[in-house]
């Protein structure tokens, strides 16, 4: 520890994701000591040379407070600059328990206020509208009594989606995913599956592709951007399996820009919108308030939030991309290798390999990378191999 008491130690906490593998090598090759905290010892993350201590953890899904206490035990053990929650089934519990963590350690959270807009689905539409951002058409259903009426108008296919992507019942945390329908029936069986956890949006589904634009904020203030596209991604799922960095488009800047300065946001935050490139018109989707799961493309290209994460809430330094004096590569490709080729796989054999063929010259020739593969980090890729 130096003498302004900053250690160079993070306690990075997550299950094994590409965003808790970009976490931990970036912050690692910076000469960052990067202690991993998991329920999961055996996770390919683990492996990785970047990780100096791995703390085990008991699953979140066994009980909150019994996970609270042993990842606070762990904070309070050694000195860290920052704890950095990575998945949203840690992220979550970390933001409701803040007060206690925030005794020994510093958070890389926003604030709460902020977070609960963006974790609500049914608040972050209320949001765009106010601010006059497009959304989807979207009806609220408190009870079933609303199911008839909100179904009645209903243009298919619609997406149904809970007000919350994950809850807690009785400290046990439960995920709850987006549903794409295609008739009143399956309609109304996924509305009455997610009514118990809490309201459910029914939204018009919006033709088009995927875009995801990141940014890390000081008190809403944009310090850096990056805009990926979605290529390939599982319906319904939230995520892509192929996706390619881009410009940033300039509507949808200019939108995320007057939400993250509304939310005062603090951190990192990806908004995600769908854009119709026929009509050129696109809307807001939702917000993420944390880390994501297509992380591993912005690193490549040169967007390193993770490290900017570390820069921010333990130097108070900014990005240099603020002043304009640097830029990430556009135009390239980020792939979840076994994902993708298995998606493609469903469409045909030849369709898989065709996709195997081309990762591997875009690999070679240094146009794509591999969510989880590094030259200089092998062991989580060849477990994830295996």
């Amino acid at each position: 520890m130096n003498s302004s008491g900053i250690t160079k130690r993070v306690l990075v906490v997550g299950e094994s994701s590409r965003s808790t593998l970009a976490v931990i090598r970036s912050l690692g090759r910076a000469g960052i000591e990067v202690d991993l905290a998991t329920s999961d010892p055996h996770a390919p993350v683990v492996a990785s040379r970047y990780v100096r201590n791995t703390i085990v953890l008991p699953r979140v899904s066994a009980g909150i407070p019994q996970w609270v206490a042993a990842l606070y035990a762990a904070a309070e053990q050694k000195k860290y600059d920052l704890l950095i929650p990575t998945t949203e089934g840690v992220f979550v519990p970390c933001i409701e328990n803040r007060d206690i963590f925030s005794r020994v350690v510093k958070c890389a959270l926003p604030s709460s206020e902020a977070f609960a807009v963006t974790h609500n689905k049914a608040s972050t539409s209320s949001l765009a509208r106010k601010l006059g951002i497009s959304t989807p058409l979207t009806t609220i259903i408190e009870s079933e009594s609303d199911i008839d009426l909100a179904l009645q108008s209903a243009e298919f296919p619609v997406a149904i989606k809970p007000s919350h992507s994950r809850v807690i019942v009785d400290g046990i945390p439960v995920g709850l995913s987006v549903s794409i329908v295609h008739s009143i029936e399956a309609a109304r069986n996924e509305i009455l599956a997610k009514l118990p956890f809490g309201s459910v949006l029914v939204q018009e589904y919006w033709p088009g592709r995927g875009v995801g634009q990141e940014f890390i904020c000081k008190e809403g203030h944009v310090l850096a951007q990056f805009q990926h596209n979605r290529i390939r991604e599982q319906v319904g799922s939230g995520g892509s399996t192929y996706r390619v960095s881009a410009p940033m488009h300039a509507g949808m800047l200019e939108a995320s820009r007057k939400i993250l300065a509304e939310l005062v946001w603090d951190g990192v935050v990806m908004v995600e919108y769908r854009f119709d490139e026929q009509t050129g018109e696109f809307v807001l989707l939702e917000i993420n308030g944390r880390l994501w799961g297509s992380l591993p493309l912005a690193v490549a290209a040169g967007a390193d939030f993770p490290l900017w994460i570390y820069n921010l809430f333990v130097l108070g330094s900014y990005p240099q991309y603020i002043s304009g004096k640097k830029t990430y590569r556009k135009n390239l490709y980020g792939r979840d290798l076994f994902a993708d080729i298995s998606l493609c796989m469903r469409q045909g054999l030849w369709r898989g390999i065709a996709c195997s063929f081309q990762s591997a010259v875009g690999l070679l020739v240094g146009k794509e990378t591999w969510d989880s593969f590094s030259l200089d980090d092998m062991v989580p890729w060849i477990r994830e191999c295996s």
